[in-house]
């Protein structure tokens, strides 16, 4: 767990440099902030390094790992297109693991500074809510997030065509990111908190019964089998609980700041995927393992938006230590989910091994 720790430690402080010196060149019209983008850069490195050098670290490491040598027929063609040009590139299947941490880190990291009301906040973010290690394994599945989170400077804007483009290649690596369509929906229509919070605890309450008649209809559908009775599918868990009261928080939060969230267009894009990965975890019931790894793709909204709803708080209650504490609770609500999860197994990235230890 240490290595993540530096890693995290490291990222954090070089973005901290970044912004400092940013601010004071702004603050002295000195130029064109290339020492900053430097240090924005360098804050890339560690934890993307870590994710690349991993071996036999991830839950599904060996299964890319043998991927790489025979893709399947099932397998996505953006993926299998990807595993081709790492094996013509490096020869070796280390080669897919670091162009996957390449793609993943560099497409959270551009994002967060160009999105995020603090990059620093953001990069803990990433760590904690648990994106950075979950990414370790479903390794298709973040790459397809990874680029979908480039199209939200244009669905804020509703620039349908480009979130499109971004959309079909993203497809192209993982079919779950189908969800961002109903995403861009709820963003584009207005649904209260007492509307979304009532239809929310209806389809609660109907999960378990939907249940009954979806089952039969998804187990039709051969590419997700396994997800539904197979190796994937856990079936001691009726209901996803962790990420309902996460969400469920955020949801409590934003529904505070509903005024500023109809005026702001980040914001509204933030409670728009609340409300989506509450309705996703709702129907967890239905099939636990599928509808939670489709909330995992809104956890890339809560990384990127989240500090510019804490900001807002300042504006509302008028007191930044306030907005701060609720900041830090946070942090250390992930940290104190996140860490002993880690610990105990989830994910399988610890113990951590480098490729020089094969």
């Amino acid at each position: 767990m240490l290595v993540y720790f530096i890693g995290t430690v490291l990222s954090v402080l070089l973005a901290y440099i970044s912004l400092k010196i940013k601010k004071y060149q702004r603050l002295n019209n000195a130029g064109k902030y290339t020492m900053a983008k430097l240090f924005a850069f360098l804050s890339f490195v560690p934890l993307t390094a870590i994710m690349a050098v991993r071996y036999n670290v991830g839950t599904d490491y060996g299964s890319y790992y043998s991927f790489f040598y025979s893709i399947p027929d099932r397998m996505e063609k953006g993926y299998a297109l990807l595993n081709n040009i790492s094996a013509r590139i490096t020869g070796d299947p280390q080669g897919i693991f670091v162009i996957s941490a390449v793609i993943i880190c560099g497409c959270y990291f551009y994002m967060i500074y160009k999105e995020s009301a603090s990059p620093v906040y953001s990069i803990l973010l990433f760590v904690l809510c648990k994106d950075y290690f979950i990414a370790m394994n479903g390794m298709r599945q973040y790459i397809a997030t990874a680029i979908m989170i480039l199209a939200l400077p244009y669905m804020k804007e509703k620039k349908i065509f480009k979130s499109l483009i971004f959309l079909v290649i993203a497809f192209l690596f993982h079919k779950s990111v189908i969800i961002f369509v109903p995403l861009y929906i709820l963003y584009i229509i207005e649904i209260t908190p007492l509307v979304s919070g009532i239809a929310i605890i209806i389809v609660y309450i109907l999960s378990y019964a939907i249940r009954g008649f979806v089952f039969p209809i998804l187990l039709r559908f051969e590419f997700y089998n396994n997800y539904f009775t197979g190796a994937y599918a856990n079936t001691n868990e009726d209901f996803n609980w962790y990420y309902t009261l996460v969400f469920l928080c955020f949801f409590i939060l934003l529904t505070y700041e509903y005024k500023e969230v109809i005026q702001c267009k980040e914001l509204k894009l933030l409670y728009s995927g609340i409300v989506l990965a509450l309705f996703i975890t709702s129907l967890s019931a239905v099939m636990p393992t599928n509808f939670t790894r489709l909330a995992w793709h809104m956890n890339s909204l809560v990384v990127i938006y989240t500090p510019l709803a804490i900001k807002k708080l300042d504006l509302k209650i008028s007191k930044t230590s306030v907005s701060n504490v609720i900041g830090g609770i946070i942090l250390a609500a992930y940290a104190l989910v996140t860490i002993p999860q880690i610990l105990a197994g989830n994910q399988d990235v610890i113990p951590y091994q480098t490729i020089w230890s094969r």
